[in-house]
This record gives structure tokens, C-alpha cells and sequence, in this order.
């Protein structure tokens, strides 16, 4: 009975250091700091930002004619002065003008949300491709998003390493 007391003993001690020995180590990765402080995330974020602006400069010239258009609809002396048939053309045009608008806003909106959505993949693809450099690199079993981890060492934040490899291949392409 000592004996298998003695043996079980041993057997639990070696399987504890065992496992100490082979704990697997995990790292996490900021993903809007990649996406924020990276040489690629700063790109696409510029290309973004530029096409929301000559969207915005397109949309913002048909919002300046329809309220010049709107003011002269609600400008009653402005009316009576023009002929029935000049007043419904301004109304038509007007119409027109609206559902161009309303048309064209929905197709920005649209087409940045597939730009947005296109520019966030090619991120996320090559923040994995980093991510698993640096993996191998430390020795670490896995890299996790820091959104899912609820307590970590600080030790753990590979997100320099990440935004350093970023760089280095966007620098190298």
C-alpha cells in the first residue's frame, strides 16, 4: 500500500512538472492599433478618407442647387412672378433633383460600405499573416484578438511586434 501511495505520489509530482514545463503560452494583438498606427492601416484609412471627401464634395453640389431651388419654391413673390408653366418646371426640376440626390446617396453610402468592408479584409489578412510571424517567432501557441480576453499580462501585447512586421512588408511592397 506505501508502495502505490509512494508511486502515485511520484506520478502526480513528474505530471505536474510535466505540464509546467509544457504550458502553452499565449500572446494577444491590438487590432485597432494595427489598424490605426500601422504603415497599411494608415494607407487605406488615407483612401478611404479621400473618397468619403470627393463623394462628400459631389453630393455636397446637389445639395446646394436643391436648397437654391427649395428657397425659390418658398419664396411666394418669386412664384407669382413666373408663368405657370415656368413654376412647374421649377417643381419638376426639383423633383428630379431630389430623386437624383436620394439615388446617388444611397450609391455612396453603398459604395463605401464594400470599400470599407474590402479595406478592413486586406487588413485583417495581413494582421493574421503578422500575427503568425510572430507566433513562431516567440514560441507562443496562439495570438488572440485583445477584445476577447478579459485578463492578460500586459507581458502578452505582441501589438508592436505585429505593427512592426505590418510596416516591414508594406515598406518591402
Amino acid at each position: 500500500m506505501k508502495k502505490f501511495l509512494l508511486l502515485s505520489l511520484m506520478s502526480l509530482a513528474s505530471s505536474t512538472v510535466f505540464a509546467a514545463s509544457s504550458t502553452n503560452t499565449i500572446g494577444i494583438v491590438n487590432l485597432r492599433r494595427c489598424l490605426e498606427e500601422s504603415e497599411l492601416g494608415k494607407k487605406e484609412s488615407a483612401e478611404f478618407e479621400k473618397m468619403k471627401n470627393q463623394f462628400s464634395n459631389s453630393i455636397g453640389k446637389m445639395e446646394e442647387e436643391l436648397s437654391s431651388i427649395y428657397s425659390k419654391l418658398q419664396d411666394d413673390d418669386y412664384m407669382e412672378g413666373l408663368s405657370e408653366s415656368a413654376a412647374a418646371e421649377l417643381r419638376k426640376k426639383f423633383e428630379e433633383l431630389s430623386s437624383e440626390y436620394n439615388t446617388a446617396q444611397g450609391q455612396y453610402y453603398q459604395i463605401l460600405n464594400q470599400n470599407n468592408l474590402k479595406r478592413m479584409q486586406k487588413i485583417m489578412e495581413a494582421v493574421k499573416k503578422a500575427s503568425e510571424v510572430v507566433r513562431i517567432q516567440e514560441g507562443l501557441s496562439a495570438l488572440l484578438n485583445e477584445d476577447i480576453v478579459l485578463a492578460i499580462d500586459t507581458s502578452s501585447d505582441k501589438t508592436d511586434a505585429v505593427i512592426k512586421i505590418l510596416d516591414d512588408s508594406f515598406q518591402n511592397n
